[in-house]
This record gives C-alpha cells, structure tokens and sequence, in this order.
C-alpha cells in the first residue's frame, strides 16, 4: 500500500510540474512584455524587438553555467545580429550588481543587459534555476524554454527555423 501511495503522489507531482510549466504565462503562449532598465538607465520592451526572434535569458554573473553560456549567445547574437536579439536579464542582488559592468564588458556582452525584477520572474513562471532562455517568435510566441546550460547547437536547432521563416 506504501508503495502505491508513493507512485501515485510521485504521478501527479510530475504531471502538475508539466501542467505548471506548459502553461506559465496568462495569455497562452505570448511571453509577457516587461519594461525593465539597463546599468545606464535606459528602457528596454519586450514589445519593442516584436517582428525579430528573441532570447529572453535569466542570468546572473555568480552562476557557473551562466559564464559558460554567455560566450556562445554572444556567437548566435554576433551572427543573427538583423533578425535576432538576445536580452540578459540579470538576477543579480543589488550588491552584486555594482561588478556587472565590469562582468558585461569582461565577457564582450553585445546584447542589452536588463536588471530583474520579482515581477518578472514571476511572469515568467517563477524561474526556479539559471540559467533560463525562453526562445520567442516574430510574433512573440513562446516558443521554447531551456534551463541550465545548454550549447548553441541547441539554440539553432529551435531559432534556424524561425529565422527562415518569412517575416
């Protein structure tokens, strides 16, 4: 009787996390918009890149697999630099957040850097690990997730064909 009373609650935690994590946002699949700042105070929209690909990132410079990754979104940014963008958004705490820039331009970030909020955090289906990219259409459509580190190879298994495809 254990046995069963263990499979069974083991069954529906596993099948709510794939209901929670197929439907995280309130509008279907539109990544939610969010206006959030960069280190120099400037503005960034979610709606403002609508028409492009985007890799929304959660990130933080104390994260392991966060370093590893970065090199390789600055690749994928480098060579789609017309129809995709990249925007870090960064889980930084505040007292971190002074090294950021020197970590941006360590790293040669060519993408915006945006400082997280809980809000959008929350938004995004409570990101529980980092790294987390959520890969968005032309439309603004999610179109996948990734969490933890994950080589580019993967990123243009899901952005070549979007990319392709006609604007």
């Amino acid at each position: 009787m254990n046995k069963f009373f263990t499979i069974s609650l083991l069954a529906l935690f596993v099948l709510g996390f794939d209901i929670r994590t197929s439907a995280y946002f309130e509008d279907g699949n539109k990544a939610p918009d969010f206006q959030l700042s960069t280190l120099d105070g400037e503005i960034i929209r979610l709606s403002d890149y609508l028409g492009k690909i985007i890799i929304v990132d959660f990130w933080a410079t104390w994260c392991g697999p966060c370093r590893m990754a970065i090199p390789e979104l600055v690749e994928l940014q480098t060579e789609h630099e017309d129809e995709l963008v990249i925007i870090g958004i960064s889980l930084d705490q505040p007292y971190t957040q002074r090294n950021l820039k020197q970590f941006i331009d360590q790293y040669g970030i060519n993408y915006p850097i945006v400082l997280g909020t809980m809000e959008v955090v929350q938004a995004y289906g409570n990101i529980r690990g980092i790294p987390t990219s959520f890969i968005i259409d032309r439309d603004g459509d999610v179109v996948d997730k990734f969490t933890g580190y994950v080589p580019k190879s993967h990123y243009t298994t899901v952005i070549d064909p979007l990319l392709s495809s006609s604007e």
